[in-house]
């Protein structure tokens, strides 16, 4: 089992080298939740930014300038409060960008005498943007799910890209959010069978028609404040997929955003770095899987989870179902508890919230 340290201060001892010289933190369920910053995460963080180098990773479809401003209006986290960021929504336009570079010189001497064949990518997110546009770029159309407001960034970049209506002319469809089909319709973002209703017909049309579904935000939920759950966009990827569908996924825990980390800090300095998120799905198994060490704060999307281990307990014994107040030894229990629900995912170390 991960150790629990108490504070990040902790990494930090006197008279000794830093465990860590570099963090690359997790933004929602993280520093805040959706809709409240964290009490005691940004002095946090700003006490890390003083000591080491601080990267903020989130799985946002959004690009990183609209996640910047977000972060000053809403959670009075400012830019010099952390050294860098990078987003599923920046990984996934750069994505983008080489695909349609590959499609411009497709015929081209400069294609041919670098192309290797490639296979059709598979559902983990390792699409090469070479195979991606030989497989699948034709027309230049895309369908949104998605909003302007969120997502325009990413494909007025790209003119050669044209925001379609109709399926059949499309070459793939982007996912950036669970959103109405139509201007109307009615959907519950609490409710499995609300979204499976909403989009069960247009996904098996999307199959019938093999477009491929890119996904810049791969969490299958989110917290939006007081406990709050909302189904996210890797909820519809993986209803894609269920139907036959094929699914690109960019952000955590895929290895193209890691790899995107080691562009922006140095390849050299793996061990050097901590990953810091919330998540088991995307935060702890991505960081696991790229081969970094993390930490898994408890107070964040699985929160409500871990709250429901403590009271149950084990073996009859009961808890104050609090993470503030549970004692190390039955949180650990817990923690291990909801871990096993998610593949025995572990982290290096535990913490309750990000705390300095």
């Amino acid at each position: 089992m991960p150790r629990l340290i108490p504070s990040f201060s902790t990494l930090f001892p006197p008279d000794h080298p830093p465990c860590y010289d570099i963090f690359v933190i997790d933004i929602f369920g993280v520093l805040h939740d959706g809709c409240s910053t964290y009490s005691d995460a940004v002095p946090a963080l700003r006490a890390l930014t003083s000591r080491a180098r601080t990267v903020l990773l989130s799985n946002s479809s959004r690009t990183g300038p609209q996640i910047v401003a977000e972060l000053e209006r809403k959670h009075s986290i400012r830019r010099h409060d952390y050294h860098d960021i990078i987003t599923s929504g920046d990984t996934t336009k750069a994505f983008l960008i080489e695909a349609l570079e590959a499609h411009r010189t497709k015929g081209t001497t400069e294609y041919t005498e670098s192309f290797h064949p490639a296979p059709d990518f598979d559902t983990l997110g390792d699409a090469d943007a070479r195979a991606f546009a030989t497989h699948h770029l034709h027309t230049l159309n895309f369908y949104l799910l998605g909003t302007a407001e969120y997502h325009s960034s990413i494909y007025t970049a790209l003119p050669a890209l044209t925001l379609s209506l109709d399926l059949t002319l499309c070459d793939f469809v982007f996912l950036g959010a669970v959103i109405p089909l139509l201007p109307n319709d009615q959907l519950d973002l609490q409710s499995e069978a609300s979204v499976r209703r909403h989009y069960d017909s247009f996904l098996l049309q999307c199959r019938e028609l093999n477009l491929p579904m890119v996904c810049a935000n791969p969490d299958v939920f989110s917290p939006q404040g007081e406990g709050i759950l909302h189904i996210g966009s890797g909820y519809v990827a993986r209803m894609y997929e269920e139907a036959g569908g094929k699914v690109l996924y960019f952000g955590k825990p895929c290895r193209r955003v890691y790899e995107q980390v080691m562009k922006v800090v140095g390849e050299g300095k793996r061990e050097r770095i901590v990953c810091v998120g919330d998540n088991l799905e995307t935060d702890v198994k991505g960081a696991v899987e790229a081969g970094l060490d993390v930490i898994w704060v408890a107070g964040g999307v699985h929160e409500a989870a871990i709250h429901g281990e403590l009271v149950a307990g084990e073996g009859g014994k009961k808890s104050v179902g609090n993470l503030q107040e549970a004692e190390a030894e039955e949180l650990e229990a817990a923690l291990e508890r909801v871990c096993k629900k998610f593949d025995g995912a572990k982290s290096t170390y535990f913490v309750r919230y990000l705390k300095w």
